[in-house]
């Protein structure tokens, strides 16, 4: 197995970071898309994240591979400029172009290390992301002009509160999960890595929910991701993830009974929905380890 330079891990790692705040970043700017074609916007935000995810997911196997540790950490969000398109897309493009820089050295660093594996890895993220850039730059041009509506003052609330602290939550989640699909590789059946996959995907759908809830409801979101357990056996991971799910079960019954108190149905039926997912995430990991 081949082993990375201590200077090649480190490297992949602050990529690893910005590609994690980035997912984080364009989740919220899909969110926050408003005025002038702002839905055909909000789509290419959406969509680059979950390009993002693989670009993190492609990096963190790499890491991993080459005996390093992928890193949980994520690197500085700018925050959303509360339905200023242009604002938006002026903040994702800087960070596009910043990530072109750093993969260009990478692509450097991998051919002086002889690593040529990682630099096909880094040439293929890095065209992405020259891709990024130039569709950003264009949609900049376009909406440079257009007006920025009147957004009311953020609204604070113990529901929007509560989804905020969901939202944190289930991205830690999504993160933790991906890392054991990494990591599960070679030590676990085809099918449990495919669940830590799966998983994961569920819980970024359960943020989606909640960060669209938490902005037609006037709030603001806020980040702070909680703890994320990786690495060990694969036992390990499952009983980690299996704890994560038990946490989550309780935290979503009291979010439910707190919905309820504030007359609020709709925001009920998605902490219902996410506890009857995150019930079902419980159940397979049981049945995993009875086995």
């Amino acid at each position: 197995m081949p082993k990375g330079s201590k200077k090649l891990l480190a490297a992949m790692n602050e990529a690893l970071s910005e590609e994690l705040a980035s997912i984080v970043q364009y989740l919220w700017h899909h969110i926050q898309a408003r005025g002038m074609h702002s839905a055909s916007i909000a789509d290419l935000f959406k969509s680059v994240s979950m390009v993002e995810m693989k670009h993190a997911e492609r990096i963190a196997e790499r890491i991993d591979l080459l005996g390093g540790i992928p890193t949980t950490a994520l690197d500085a969000i700018t925050p959303a400029a509360h339905g200023n398109v242009a604002r938006l897309l002026k903040d994702n493009l800087v960070a596009e172009e910043k990530a072109v820089a750093m993969y260009r050295q990478l692509v450097a660093m991998a051919r002086e290390a002889d690593d040529p594996v990682s630099r096909v890895i880094f040439e293929e993220i890095l065209g992405e992301t020259e891709e990024h850039a130039h569709e950003l730059s264009k949609l900049l041009a376009d909406a440079a002009g257009a007006k920025a509506p009147h957004v009311p003052k953020k609204k604070r609330s113990a529901l929007i509160d509560a989804l905020s602290i969901a939202v944190s939550d289930e991205l830690a989640a999504i993160i933790q999960y991906q890392w054991h699909h990494v990591m599960s590789r070679g030590i676990a059946s085809p099918a449990i890595s495919g669940m830590f996959e799966s998983h994961s995907m569920d819980e970024m759908r359960h943020a989606y929910a909640f960060a669209e809830r938490i902005d037609l409801l006037g709030g603001d979101l806020t980040v702070e991701l909680h703890a994320i357990k990786v690495g060990g056996s694969l036992s390990k991971m499952i009983k980690d993830d299996l704890d994560g799910e038990y946490r989550a079960i309780e935290m979503y019954r009291g979010y439910v009974k707190l919905a309820e108190e504030e007359n609020d149905p709709t925001t009920r039926r998605l902490f219902e929905g996410a506890l009857a997912n995150e019930e079902g995430h419980a159940d397979d990991w049981e049945t995993v380890l009875e086995k």
